[in-house]
């Protein structure tokens, strides 16, 4: 990722982390973000189009239950915020840089890289919280308000179009985006961000305190980042050279966590299991498998059953199922039972070529946990793989009740109705594209269901309310970019 890209980013995370005893402390007045003079519409309108553009580009981590996981991580932390008129929206982007950034409307991403990186869950939570206070103080609409510009939406669109450019790898067309006229204005506007650095931290410590994280984790996970570039200059670490932390700012935020009550929080498993399974990603099933093997030869690990879960799914990545199969009963016996686990049974149950065993394991589970939205994933595509039309049609209708604005969901179902019924697979694919926030595609399908065959009278309703929708929106960027 470009230096240029990661201004844009608005990765905010090299604030000292204030306690809640500081929250009358000496801070620069930076207005009432109340008035700023964008409304809290735009802004949203601002998180659609970065939604859509993730969406657009790829730029995801293909892992639904990380997805959740972060998803239901930022609730716990919401749940304490001073401010939640945003529907926030976490998500895990498919990037192995340590980066993070939030943009107006309450869309928070974090990179895979630094979810990798942080040691614990408090420190993660720590990223969440910081970048919270920045979308519930609402920093960027102000920033460009003090600026005297009030093209808030047009900056918010070359923004989120440099976004996407750059996670998804496209550095040449996000500097060119960035160097031009209102790219370079943004990135200067960004430039001048430390006391709205300082504002974040401190509302971003209160919510970390009071949804039960340990309240150093910011300032620890910062010292060893700090630590690691000093040793090695490398572009990992790139946007503490963008937004650099001074050695006066590093210890001024330590010793105001070191007045505060130290906190054992224990990791949840979904913590630690997805770390695993980002760790197989990035280095790659041989590689991983090397790793944790001599890993367990050595004793080197925090738990043995993560561990050994780790090895069990570089083994299933790298399609040894017996020796993925053992490792998952070894890592079974160690530790409690888990929803990725039961996903990971079926996956060597599918490719052992048992498809009942893993259909029978994966209803099972669901059936455990209801809300896991991973194993409904599963237990659908297992469906899907064995042409159990009837099962799967059962599995999504029941699905979609539950999680309606799922697009995954409903591009199973596309798949479902592929070549057979081609009004409700152009309704399903565009309602799949509706719910990326994507308008443009969601009304091109939407329009081929409208002139497909078919005489379902409700869905027709339905349909033309979609379409409806879809327009509206459409017509709304165009204004705003107008």
């Amino acid at each position: 990722m470009s230096v240029i890209a990661r201004y844009l980013l608005l990765a905010c995370l090299c604030g000292s982390a204030l306690p809640v005893s500081a929250h009358n402390a000496a801070l620069p007045d930076l207005g009432d973000s109340a008035r700023a003079g964008f409304s809290v519409l735009q802004e949203q309108m601002i998180g659609r189009q970065a939604i859509a553009k993730m969406h657009e580009v790829g730029a995801l981590v293909e892992d639904v239950d990380g997805q959740q996981y972060l998803q239901q991580l930022g609730q716990r932390l919401l749940q304490h915020s001073p401010m939640s008129e945003h529907r926030y929206r976490f998500l895990l982007i498919d990037d192995n840089s340590i980066n993070a950034f939030a943009m107006p409307g309450g869309v928070i991403g974090i990179h895979s890289g630094l979810l990798f990186t942080a040691e614990n869950e408090s420190e993660l939570a720590s990223v969440l919280a910081h970048e919270m206070a920045h979308v519930s103080q609402r920093h960027i609409a102000r920033m460009v308000e003090q600026q005297g510009n009030n093209s808030l939406l047009m900056f918010g669109t070359l923004l989120a179009a440099i976004l996407a450019a750059s996670v998804s790898g496209n550095h040449q067309v996000a500097a060119a985006a960035a160097n031009v006229g209102p790219g370079l204005a943004i990135q200067n506007q960004l430039a001048y961000s430390r006391d709205f650095e300082r504002e974040a931290d401190r509302l971003g410590m209160e919510i970390l305190l009071k949804a039960g994280f340990n309240p150093q984790g910011m300032s620890d996970f910062f010292r060893r980042l700090h630590q690691s570039t000093r040793l090695n200059d490398n572009n990992a670490l790139g946007f503490l050279r963008t937004h650099p932390m001074s050695s006066e700012r590093l210890t001024e935020s330590e010793s105001r966590a070191a007045n505060l009550p130290s906190k054992m929080v224990a990791d949840s498993l979904d913590f630690l299991l997805l770390r695993e399974r980002l760790r197989v990603k990035q280095q790659g099933a041989l590689a991983a498998i090397r790793f944790y093997e001599e890993a367990l030869q050595q004793g080197r690990f925090r738990s043995e059953a993560v561990t050994q879960y780790g090895l069990a799914y570089a083994q299933a990545q790298a399609k040894q199922w017996p020796a993925a199969q053992l490792s998952l009963q070894r890592s079974e016996k160690l530790g409690p039972p888990h929803p990725a686990l039961t996903q990971l049974a079926a996956t060597i149950q599918l490719g052992q070529h048992n498809a009942p065993a893993a259909l029978a394991t994966l209803q099972q589970g669901r059936q455990r946990w209801p809300a896991h939205v991973g194993l409904v994933y599963a237990e659908i595509d297992a469906a899907l793989w064995v042409k159990d039309r009837v099962r799967a049609q059962s599995l999504l209708e029941s699905a979609l009740k539950r999680w309606p604005e799922d697009p995954a969901l409903w591009q199973k179902q596309a798949k479902l109705y592929a070549d057979r019924e081609p009004l409700r697979y152009h309704y399903a694919l565009g309602n799949g594209y509706f719910y990326q926030h994507r308008f443009g595609p969601a009304l091109e399908q939407y329009q081929l269901a409208h002139d497909s065959q078919g005489e379902d009278f409700y869905l027709r309703s339905v349909l033309d309310v979609r379409m409806r929708e879809a327009q509206q929106r459409l017509q709304e960027e165009k204004n705003a970019k107008s």
